[in-house]
């Protein structure tokens, strides 16, 4: 009993938090061969004690260009490791439009998150779309808006209960300036603004009663032949 209460409150804070978990996103394009390695922390501002402070959420990524504007990637998040839960998302950056003076540039990224306990009924997948629009206010400098569409395609949740949401949406927006091999990131993130959280056990902050915001930091190292 005990076991099973611990796996279904593991899933349910993921539940909550790992949508793009990876804190870190591809902005500056790879070339073809070019490689990068992201750090980035940063989460969902919750109450801790008397005060609010983002979760300090771990994550780690990896992106390979297979052309000069589709690139790969992989992702590990070390909060869900922490807890017997293996937490990976695979998915592609695709730069349907580079940025030209004031008319944006734009990312298409497909994603599948997969989270496993590794026992019978602790398996999870989520795909997951993301819509960016990028501007380069300086060589390697960037400010950027998005969404994030996460699909819920179970019946029920992982408590039991009716799934009543199947699309949940995260707003985001963040600035990225560097150099071609290294590029730092600030964002911050609007959870499923179309949700009421006033009912949750944990606290957060929204805007209004609605959704949860969300603070991150990240690093970005690119490796191979620099060509821009």
């Amino acid at each position: 009993m005990l076991k099973k209460i611990y796996i279904t409150f593991v899933f349910l804070v993921l539940a909550i938090l790992f949508i793009s978990c990876s804190t870190i996103r591809q902005i500056n394009p790879l070339s073809k061969g070019e490689s990068s390695l992201t750090l980035s922390i940063g989460g969902p501002i919750t109450q801790v004690g008397k005060t609010y402070i983002p979760l300090p959420l771990l994550s780690m990524g990896y992106n390979y260009g297979i052309l000069d504007n589709l690139s790969i990637e992989s992702g590990l998040n070390f909060l869900s490791a922490a807890y017997g839960v293996l937490h990976l998302d695979i998915g592609a950056n695709y730069w349907l439009f580079f940025p030209k003076k004031i008319i944006p540039g734009i990312i298409i990224s497909p994603q599948t998150f997969i989270l496993t306990n590794f026992t019978s009924n602790g398996f999870r997948l989520y795909p997951d779309i993301g819509l960016t629009t990028y501007w380069e206010i300086k060589q390697n400098k960037y400010v950027y808006i998005g969404i994030d569409n996460w699909f819920e395609y179970h019946s029920y949740r992982e408590d039991g209960n009716i799934q009543k949401h199947h699309w949940l949406i995260t707003p985001y927006l963040g600035i990225n300036m560097g150099n071609k091999k290294w590029q730092g990131q600030a964002e911050i993130k609007w959870y499923v603004p179309n949700l009421v959280n006033n009912t949750r056990a944990i606290k957060n902050i929204g805007i209004g009663n609605y959704g949860v915001v969300g603070i991150f930091l990240g690093i970005n190292r690119t490796f191979g032949e620099i060509k821009k």
